[in-house]
C-alpha cells in the first residue's frame, strides 16, 4: 500500500471514530435537555391553576426532541468533513504537530505528478497547485515519514471511542437529579401527566362570601354495616362515612342562581371532577359515594353556583364556595380478637384435649372465625405442611360480638414428640366494600413431651459424663508416662485436678435431671452419688500433696506422693467408667422394652377398637383404627432406631438382633390396614392375633436379654433391685391401665351428668332466650339520635353485650351469659343515670325522645 494510501485509511477510520463519540455526546445531551423539560412541563400540569394551552405543549415539546436530534446527527457530520481537520488533531494527539497537516497538504500538490500520482483525499477539491513545489522527491520523502509515524501511533489512543471520566460523571449526576426528582415529586408528576392527557377544567374562582346555607346531609350506609340511614339537619357539610356510603347534600342558596354543580376535591385539596347538581324549589342537591372515585382516599366537595346574567355584570358568572367541606372515610376496623389459653408455653405430657376460650367483637359485622395453627417454618426440624391447619370456630351470622369455649382435640394433629406449633383465633369481618378485615389474636405455642423423650435427653447427658469420665480417665494415666520433668508433670497434673472439679459439677446436673425423670432407673441415683463422694474425697485428698509438689518439685518424696494420688484416681475413674457404661447399656436395653411396653397397649386398643368396628361400622371407629396402626408403626420405627443405637453399646451376645426385625410385624400392620379397608373385620382380628403372637416374642426375647445382661454385669444385689425394678414396672403398668379404665368411668358419668343438666336447665334457658329477644326488640326502638353523642357509643356495646348473652345461651354456656348479662345490666343502670340527668337539664319540648329512651 503506498505512503498516501496509508496515510488516508489511518485518516478515514479517525474520522468514524471521532464521528461516532461526538454523536453520542450530541445525543445525549439532547436526551438529558428532553427529559429535563418533560418533567418541568409535567410539575407545571400538576399546578392547580394549569395553563389552557398545556395540551399544545406536549406536541411543541415532541417537535422540540425532534429537532435537537437532527442537530445531534447534523454537527458531526459537518465538523469532520474533510481531511485538513482530522490531520490538524491527529499531529496534536500524536506529536508531530503540523508535520501530518503538511503531509496531507503536499499530497495533494502531487497527486498529479509521475504514474505514482493517488487520487485525492476525501474533502472538496483542492485548489490548484502552485506553479512550483520544490523538490518533488523530497515531498513524497515527507509524506512517507508521515506515514510512517502513522503506522507507530495506536488508532485507539488517537481517536478513543469509549467516552471520557468527565462525561460519565455529569451523565451520572444528571441521571441521579432527575431520579431524586421523580421519587419526591411522583405524585405531582402522576397528576400533571393525567392533566395532560385530559386537562381539569378550569376552576372557577372562589368566592368570598358564604354561597349556601342550611345544610342537610342524608347518609346511606353500605349492607354490612346493618346501620339505618341517617340524615343530619343543620350540619356544617363534613362528612364521616364508612367507604360505600352513598350521601345526599342538600343546600339554600344565599344568592339567586340558574344552576349548580358539585365540584370534588382529592385529599391534597385539588379540583378532580365535577358532578351535576339539581336545582328545584330553592334547594340545590348534589350526590357522592365516599371511598369512590374521587373521594378514594377523602377529600372534600364544594358547590359551585352559577348566577343569572343580570347579577354577572363585570363579575364571574360561575363561583365556588370559599371553604370545602371535608369528607373523611370512617375506616372499617378489623375485628378484636381474644384468645384464653392455659400457658403461654404449654408442654404437654401426651396427646390430650386443650380447653381455650375466645371472643371476637367487630364494630359493624362478624364473619367466619376460624382457629389456626402453624407448625415449624420451612426447612427446620419437624417441619411438615400436615401441621398446618384451621378449624372453623363460628360461621358467618348477624351479630357485631360473638365468644365461646373449645376444647381443642391435638391428637387429631398427630404431633411428633417435641415438634413446637403455634396457634391463634382469626376472625373476618363482614366488609363488601374494600374486602373482608382480618383480627387475629395474641399467638400461644404448644409442644408434646413425653416421659420416654425426657428419659432420652437424660441419656443424652449421662453419655457427655461417660465421656468426659474417659477422657479425664486418659488425662490421668498418660500424667506419668515418659517420666515428664517436675514442672511438666506439676502442669498435668493440676489440669487433670481441675478437670475432677468439672466432671464433680457434671455428675450434679445428672443427679439434678434424674430427679425430673420418672422413668430413670432407681439404683442410678446411689450410683452417681457414690461415684460423686469417691470423687470428691480423692479431689480433697490431692490438693495438699499437689500443692507440696508445685512448691518443690524436684523434691523425690513430693513427686511420689502426687503420683501416688493421681494413680488412686485413675482406679477409681476406671471402676466408674465400667460402672455408667454398664448402666448405660441397661437403660438402653430397658428403653427397648419400654417401647414395646408402649405397642402392647397400642395392640390392646387396636383390638377393642376392630371389635367395636365390627359392631357399629362407625367411620369415626375406622379413623381410630387407622391412627393406632400409625401408631403402632411410629412405635416399630422408633425401636429400629434404637436398636441401631445399641448396636457398638451393648455386646451382640446380650441383643438378640433378629428379635428386634419389624418387617414381619409391619407386615401384618399392612395386612391388617388392607383387610379393614375391604370390610373384612373378621379376617383383621385373625391378623391381629398373629401379630399379637409376634410381638409377645419380641417382648419375651428382650427380657431375657436384659436378664442376662443384668446377671453378667451386675452383682447379686444389684440384679435383685434389678429384679424389683421389673416388677415395679410391671406393677406401674397394671396401675396406667386402670387408671385409664377410671378415666373412662368418670368421662361417661360426666356425659351422662351433662346430660341430666341439660334436661334439667333447658326450661330455665328458654325462658332466658326468650327475654333476652325481648330486650334487644326493646334496644332497636330507642332512636340512637336521641341519645347524647357522648353516650352513643356505650348504648352500641349495650347491645353488642346483649348479642353476646343471646349467643352463649344458644351454646348453652351459662357461665359465659351470666358474665355478659352482669356488664350489660351494670352498663344499662349507669345509661339511665346520664340520661335522666340529660333529661333535667334539657326544656320541655325536647324532654321526650330522650324520655323515650330512658324508659
Amino acid at each position: 500500500m503506498g505512503d498516501e494510501a496509508r496515510i488516508r485509511s489511518f485518516l478515514a477510520a479517525v474520522r468514524r471514530r471521532l464521528r461516532l463519540r461526538q454523536l453520542g455526546r450530541e445525543l445525549g445531551v439532547a436526551l438529558a435537555s428532553s427529559v429535563g423539560a418533560a418533567l418541568v412541563l409535567l410539575l407545571v400540569a400538576s399546578g392547580e391553576q394549569p395553563w389552557s394551552g398545556l395540551r399544545l405543549a406536549l406536541p411543541a415539546l415532541a417537535g422540540l426532541c425532534g429537532l435537537a436530534v437532527l442537530v445531534a446527527l447534523w454537527r458531526p457530520l459537518s465538523r469532520w468533513r474533510s481531511d485538513e481537520p482530522v490531520a490538524r488533531l491527529v499531529g496534536e494527539r500524536t506529536g508531530q504537530g503540523d508535520a501530518l497537516l503538511s503531509a496531507v497538504e503536499l499530497a495533494q500538490g502531487l497527486r498529479g505528478d509521475g504514474p505514482t500520482a493517488q487520487p485525492p483525499f476525501a474533502g472538496p477539491p483542492a485548489a490548484a497547485p502552485p506553479p512550483s513545489l520544490g523538490s518533488p522527491a523530497l515531498a513524497r520523502a515527507h509524506v512517507a515519514a508521515a506515514a510512517d509515524r502513522l503506522g507507530a501511533a495506536e488508532l485507539g489512543r488517537v481517536a478513543p471511542l469509549s467516552p471520557s471520566r468527565s462525561t460519565l460523571i455529569a451523565a451520572g449526576l444528571i441521571s441521579l437529579t432527575y431520579l431524586s426528582l421523580m421519587v419526591a415529586a411522583r405524585q405531582r408528576l402522576s397528576r400533571g401527566l393525567a392533566q395532560l392527557r385530559e386537562p381539569r377544567p378550569a376552576a372557577a374562582p372562589r368566592s368570598l362570601e358564604p354561597l349556601v346555607g342550611d345544610i342537610a346531609i342524608e347518609l346511606t350506609y353500605p349492607a354490612h354495616t346493618g346501620l339505618p340511614p341517617r340524615t343530619i339537619p343543620g350540619s356544617s357539610g363534613e362528612v364521616l362515612a364508612p367507604p360505600g356510603t352513598a350521601v345526599v347534600v342538600r343546600a339554600r342558596p344565599l344568592v339567586t342562581i340558574k344552576g349548580a354543580r358539585l365540584s370534588l376535591e382529592d385529599a391534597a385539596g385539588q379540583p378532580v371532577e365535577e358532578l351535576p347538581a339539581g336545582f328545584a324549589r330553592g334547594q340545590v342537591e348534589g350526590r357522592f359515594t365516599v371511598g369512590k372515585g374521587a373521594l378514594a382516599s377523602g377529600g372534600g366537595y364544594r358547590f359551585v353556583l352559577e348566577r343569572t346574567a343580570l347579577q354577572a355584570k363585570g363579575i364571574p358568572r360561575a363561583l365556588r364556595e370559599p371553604e370545602a367541606h371535608p369528607v373523611k372515610i370512617d375506616s372499617d376496623r378489623p375485628p378484636k380478637v381474644t384468645l384464653a389459653a392455659p400457658a403461654e408455653e404449654l408442654e404437654l405430657d401426651g396427646p390430650r384435649p386443650v380447653e381455650l376460650a375466645w371472643s371476637a367483637e367487630d364494630d359493624f359485622g362478624l364473619g367466619d372465625v376460624e382457629l389456626v395453627w402453624q407448625g415449624p417454618p420451612p426447612g427446620s426440624a419437624g417441619a411438615s405442611p400436615t401441621l398446618a391447619g384451621r378449624q372453623l370456630l363460628r360461621k358467618a351470622a348477624a351479630g357485631q360480638g360473638a365468644s365461646g369455649r373449645l376444647e381443642w382435640d391435638v391428637g387429631a394433629l398427630h404431633l411428633p414428640p417435641g415438634v413446637r406449633i403455634t396457634y391463634h383465633v382469626e376472625a373476618r369481618d363482614n366488609d363488601a366494600v374494600s374486602g373482608p378485615n382480618v383480627g387475629t389474636s395474641r399467638s400461644y405455642a404448644l409442644r408434646i413431651y413425653s416421659a420416654a423423650e425426657k428419659h432420652e435427653e437424660l441419656l443424652a447427658t449421662e453419655q457427655a459424663l461417660l465421656d468426659h469420665s474417659v477422657g479425664l480417665l486418659g488425662d490421668r494415666l498418660e500424667a506419668p508416662r515418659g517420666s515428664p520433668p517436675g514442672a511438666e508433670l506439676g502442669d498435668r497434673l493440676t489440669a487433670a485436678h481441675g478437670h475432677t472439679g468439672e466432671l464433680l459439677a457434671e455428675v450434679g446436673k445428672v443427679r439434678e435431671a434424674l430427679e425430673r425423670d420418672p422413668v430413670a432407673p432407681r439404683d442410678l441415683r446411689p450410683a452417681l452419688a457414690g461415684i460423686a463422694t469417691r470423687l470428691g474425697r480423692l479431689q480433697r485428698d490431692e490438693k495438699a500433696p499437689l500443692e507440696a509438689f508445685l512448691r518443690t518439685a524436684a523434691a523425690p518424696a513430693a513427686r511420689a506422693a502426687a503420683e501416688a494420688v493421681s494413680a488412686r484416681h485413675a482406679a477409681e475413674l476406671e471402676r466408674d467408667v465400667i460402672l455408667l457404661d454398664d448402666l448405660m447399656g441397661r437403660q438402653r436395653i430397658e428403653q427397648l422394652l419400654a417401647v414395646t411396653d408402649q405397642m402392647q397397649q397400642a395392640r390392646e386398643r387396636l383390638k377393642g377398637l376392630l371389635a367395636e368396628y365390627k359392631k357399629s361400622g362407625s367411620d369415626a371407629v375406622k379413623q381410630e383404627i387407622e391412627r393406632e396402626i400409625r401408631a403402632l408403626e411410629e412405635k416399630l420405627a422408633e425401636l429400629a432406631q434404637k436398636a441401631e443405637r445399641l448396636a457398638g453399646e451393648v455386646p451382640d451376645e446380650f441383643v438378640n438382633r433378629d428379635a428386634l426385625e419389624g418387617g414381619d410385624l409391619q407386615s401384618k400392620l399392612d395386612a391388617i390396614r388392607e383387610l379393614v379397608a375391604k370390610g373384612e373385620i373378621d379376617k383383621a382380628m385373625e391378623e391381629m392375633k398373629r401379630l399379637s403372637k409376634a410381638l409377645d416374642k419380641m417382648v419375651a426375647s428382650l427380657e431375657g436379654d436384659l436378664k442376662g445382661y443384668r446377671g453378667d454385669r451386675f452383682s447379686a444385689e444389684e440384679r435383685a433391685l434389678g429384679e424389683l425394678e421389673s416388677k415395679l414396672s410391671d406393677l406401674e403398668h397394671d396401675e396406667r391401665e386402670i387408671q385409664e379404665q377410671t378415666d373412662e368411668v368418670r368421662a361417661r358419668q360426666r356425659d351422662e351428668a351433662r346430660r341430666i343438666g341439660r334436661e334439667r336447665v333447658e326450661p330455665f334457658v328458654k325462658r332466658a332466650r326468650d327475654k333476652v329477644a325481648d330486650i334487644k326488640r326493646r334496644l332497636a326502638a330507642v332512636d340512637r339520635d336521641q341519645i347524647p353523642p357522648a353516650q352513643q357509643e356505650d348504648f352500641d356495646r349495650i347491645r353488642l353485650q346483649v348479642d353476646q348473652v343471646g349467643a352463649a345461651l344458644e351454646q348453652s354456656d351459662l357461665e359465659q351469659a351470666g358474665d355478659a348479662a352482669r356488664q350489660s345490666a351494670q352498663r344499662m343502670r349507669g345509661m339511665s343515670y346520664l340520661l335522666r340527668d340529660e333529661e333535667e337539664h334539657r326544656w320541655t319540648g325536647a324532654r321526650a325522645g330522650i324520655k323515650r329512651a330512658r324508659d
